[in-house]
This record gives C-alpha cells, structure tokens and sequence, in this order.
C-alpha cells in the first residue's frame, strides 16, 4: 500500500463546463465551500475554520456578520495567493 497522499473529487461535478454544464467550475467550487461554511456556523460552534482563495474574504466577512461571528484571514506560507485560512470566531465568546 501506498503513503503517497492522492486527492481527487469524490464524485465529478456534472453541473460545471468541463462536463457540458452551464457553470463555471471554479464559481462552483467556491460556492460549495462557503455553503458548507453557512451549514457549519448555523451550529454555533465556537470558532470555524476553513481554506478559500483570498478574492473571498470580503464574502466570508458579510457571512460572519450575519451569523454572528468575527472573521480573520491569515494567508497561507506556501501559496499565500491562492489560499487563505479564514477562522469565525463567535462574538458572544469573544467578548469575555
């Protein structure tokens, strides 16, 4: 067995153009990732973290806002832009 790491999409996106979809592939992807982000704060944890392309602070900062949560984005060492971690830290823990 293998210890090489292999990623890969679990299922494809037929949805996108590269598989005759009407979609962008990388709108797609985005919207993806920052729905799973809306779907994980509806929980209230605490504090939330996730990686995105920087272009979606400005979108992951109104989403805090609206669920009650500060935002923080550090850019990532090895490829800082392409991707940034964005944590939400919920406002009512923060404020002691």
């Amino acid at each position: 067995m293998s210890e090489d790491a292999e990623y890969g999409l679990v299922m494809p996106f037929l949805c996108v153009q590269d598989h005759g979809g009407p979609l962008d592939p990388k709108a797609f992807v985005h919207g993806v990732r920052f729905g799973t982000a809306d779907c994980e704060l509806k929980a209230k944890p605490k504090e939330y973290q996730v990686y995105d392309a920087p272009f979606m602070e400005k979108q992951y900062d109104l989403l805090a806002m609206h669920r009650g949560y500060l935002l923080t984005a550090e850019p990532w060492d090895e490829h800082p832009d392409e991707y940034a971690l964005f944590t939400f830290k919920r406002i009512e823990d923060s404020n002691g």
